[in-house]
């Protein structure tokens, strides 16, 4: 089985102006959490996902310990939300992700979401974006195809 026969039929998209706020709007509006970034030539840019945002929040010392969390002010979270709100998701996005082409095999699709700990994969093909394939469409489509 193909990759092709498993991309999201309405994937979540992003350009690299879209702010974060858009972005979560977005995500709000869906069932998923991850965004391909493409500009307006269709060509891939990135991953845009809700951890990328998350982790733009959270103090770089809670990855030190998560009960340091504790020590975080109520508040906080709105606050530095507020002020990330209209950065555009290119500043957050990770451009160095693994990505698939539409005829690459969906074992090689399972494998990187299963090793890489990616859950949504883009798919491209001579640096246009194709889609995006997820743990779940693979799993979709392998129930589906089986007897």
């Amino acid at each position: 089985m193909l990759v092709r026969v498993a991309l999201l039929p309405n994937p979540l998209l992003a350009s690299p102006e879209t702010t974060v706020l858009e972005f979560c709007h977005n995500v709000l509006a869906s069932n998923q959490t991850t965004a391909a970034v493409i500009d307006s030539e269709s060509r891939w840019c990135g991953m845009i996902s809700l951890t990328h945002v998350f982790r733009k929040i959270l103090p770089h010392y809670v990855d030190m310990d998560w009960k340091l969390a504790d020590v975080i002010h109520e508040g906080y979270f709105e606050e530095k939300f507020t002020e990330l709100q209209h950065t555009p998701v290119a500043d957050l996005m990770e451009r160095d992700t693994q990505t698939l082409k539409p005829d690459d095999s969906v074992i090689k699709a399972i494998t990187l979401l299963s090793t890489a700990a990616y859950k949504t994969l883009a798919v491209v093909e001579d640096g246009k974006f194709v889609g995006t394939i997820t743990r779940r469409s693979v799993l979709r489509q392998v129930t589906q195809s089986a007897p």
